[in-house]
């Protein structure tokens, strides 16, 4: 086996690039550079080692435990950490069936109460203080779990953001140095930490701060770190003077990839705040920031930098996380039709802005031999369509959701997801007895597609070519994805040919920057 470049890696082995650079970043792999060629490249010993972290990953091994078994693969060791790991699950399936229990019981009690006002002190009987006496107040959670169908709503207060603080960055002029290539971050916070010691920058502005942010290329790793300094300080060759603006951002310590999407689930559950991915807080804008877990930007801070400028052997480094947000007003729009749309991209189209909105149903993650038309088959198949329509309001649409996430983008595919809006559903807790996936969708504004099944507007980047044609950039800043719309809620996979009914309208809702 010869070099291989990361698109192919990512590619073969199912794992997104981000995580391939932080696994280098982690010091589990290395990749290379080969004189006269652009890309990094990867040897194979360097995916074997990659193939063998994947196995620990997927064994729920964290990052931390699998650097010392790759450094000392002694059987004891190995044995140790495992064991360790089991232990810990054992602790965690005997509290989530504890749980279970419980909830299992308060809904046969109260499935009898229907209508009769609850005594809330059925729930400090005897009995439930007995079940619950074996569960700590504040669970300990395994990092990077994958959901099952069977846990969605014990995963969902497993991978809450408990630690989120609303804080407010002030304006400060930063010195900024982007560093393109291998180890991003070291590399660039070292040109930044040579530039504050040698021009004293802490001794006069002893509140500086450091902050970071990762910034590849579409080939290559990249990350830019700067420091605030004073405004009228000179900034030499390669760093950059720019401005950051102030504003409202959401905090989480940097624990582990997986923290990001907790603070999306934090963002678009919450009532007062919204993402905001407006780059002019830095001046000049940001370009060719990518997309992750449905996050387009944050910051990382390094929070105890002033010390650490000063005494390079200080190691209790901590970062912390600043994701940019802003207050959420809640604009229901009636959608408005875009005069000569079907002279300027061929179809219909409708601009609306909506607010955030549930959708209920049940989901996939795509992969290279696993696709829509499979998925579809097999909802049809087990019952769930039907589940689907048996739940869903007359005349209420059917949503296909296509997005991506940190699960999905963690194993290199896209999320699929079929379901119905809350408000749109009959009985909610009827539904939630066939444990179906929750997927929050935060508020934006839309571009509505109407066109007939079976046309060629849906196939590949027809609708993105159209939205561009409108005038309209794709909302990447929280919104992952874009939905269709079935009115009647029929859906069939185009390979079944003779269920197909080329006459009956979808729409599909294509998310537009504000």
């Amino acid at each position: 086996m010869g070099l291989q470049t990361v698109s192919t890696i990512s590619k073969t082995h199912g794992i997104s690039k981000r995580m391939l650079s932080y696994y280098e970043q982690s010091g589990l792999i290395k990749s290379q550079r080969i004189e006269g060629y652009s890309y990094r490249v990867y040897d194979a010993a360097t995916v074997e080692r990659l193939q063998q972290i994947i196995v620990l990953r997927k064994l729920q091994i964290p990052v931390k435990q699998i650097r010392t078994i790759l450094s000392n693969p002694s059987a004891t060791t190995v044995v140790d950490i495992f064991k360790k790991s089991i232990q810990e699950l054992d602790v965690e399936i005997t509290a989530l069936s504890t749980i279970k229990k419980i909830l299992d019981r308060f809904v046969i009690e109260l499935e009898e109460k229907t209508n009769i006002q609850l005594n809330l002190k059925y729930i400090t009987s005897d009995a439930i203080l007995e079940l619950t006496a074996p569960l700590s107040l504040v669970q300990k959670n395994t990092k990077e779990k994958i959901s099952l169908n069977d846990l969605n709503q014990a995963s969902e207060v497993l991978t809450k953001l408990d630690n989120a603080r609303v804080v407010f960055i002030p304006p400060m002029t930063i010195a900024s140095y982007r560093h393109i290539g291998e180890n991003p971050k070291e590399n660039a916070a070292k040109i930044v930490d040579e530039f504050v010691r040698n021009n004293n920058i802490y001794q006069v502005k002893p509140d500086i701060r450091q902050l970071g942010f990762y910034h590849p290329t579409e080939n290559d790793d990249g990350f830019e770190m700067c420091v605030s300094i004073p405004c009228e300080l000179e900034v030499p060759e390669p760093l950059v003077k720019k401005r950051l603006h102030g504003g409202m951002y959401v905090t989480a310590l940097d624990v582990n990839w997986y923290d990001y999407k907790r603070v999306y689930a934090w963002i678009t559950n919450s009532e007062v705040y919204q993402y905001d991915g407006d780059f002019t807080r830095i001046d000049p804008p940001l370009q060719d920031i990518s997309s992750f877990a449905g996050l387009e930007f944050n910051f990382l801070e390094h929070l105890n930098y002033y010390h650490n400028v000063q005494d390079p052997n200080f190691c209790d480094v901590q970062w912390e996380m600043l994701f940019p947000i802003k207050p959420y007003k809640a604009i229901e729009e009636i959608p408005k039709e875009i005069t000569g749309s079907v002279e300027k991209c061929g179809v219909k189209a409708w601009h609306v802005q909506k607010n955030k909105i549930t959708l209920i149903g049940f989901t996939t993650i795509l992969s290279d031999d696993y696709g829509h038309e499979q998925f579809i088959q097999e909802i049809k198949n087990d019952g769930r369509l039907d589940i689907l329509n048996e739940y869903r309001k007359p005349n209420a649409p059917i949503y296909h959701y296509h997005s991506v996430d940190y699960e999905a983008d963690l194993t290199g595919g896209q999320r699929l997801t079929f379901g119905i809006l809350e408000p749109d559903i009959t009985d909610i807790n009827a539904l939630m007895k066939h444990n179906p996936y929750i997927q929050k969708i935060d508020a934006s504004k839309w571009v509505i597609f109407e066109y007939t099944k079976g046309s060629a507007f849906h196939i590949g980047d027809n609708v993105h070519i159209a939205a561009q044609k409108l005038g309209y950039k794709f909302n990447c800043d929280i919104i992952t994805g874009m939905m269709t719309v079935y009115p009647g809620g029929n859906i069939t996979a185009a390979v079944l040919v003779a269920e197909r009914d080329m006459t009956s309208t979808l729409y599909d809702w294509y998310p537009v920057r504000p």
